[in-house]
């Protein structure tokens, strides 16, 4: 059995690309595609916390704009008796590596 496989050549018609119904994705692409990862990820924090990834949940870091390399995180760390505790920590970048400037400590409330 012989299996062939034919390309047709269709062009790019902008307009077709533009519809109303199509211009989210199109939104969507362009912005993901712009978008980069800044900040400490699970690891990051795990590693400059001195303890295991799987002994943090629910990461969310945010940046400070007058201080590029800081960002504040909170998260939920697992205590000693294996209950799950909101923790806050401010990071900075030290050249390659992450280090704890505040905390950790439980969150503050706004």
């Amino acid at each position: 059995m012989q299996l062939t496989f034919t390309a047709q050549h269709q062009s790019c018609d902008l307009r077709r690309m533009m519809r109303p119904d199509r211009l989210g994705i199109l939104i969507l692409l362009i912005v993901g595609g712009c978008s980069s990862v800044d900040g400490p990820n699970r690891m990051d924090l795990a590693e400059a916390l001195r303890t295991s990834p799987s002994e943090i949940s629910a990461l969310r870091c945010h940046g400070f704009p007058e201080e590029p390399t800081e960002y504040a995180c909170r998260y939920r760390s697992r205590n000693g008796a294996g209950l799950w505790l909101h923790q806050e920590v401010v990071l900075a970048i030290d050249g390659s590596s992450w280090i704890v400037i505040d905390g950790p400590g439980a969150p503050h409330k706004p």
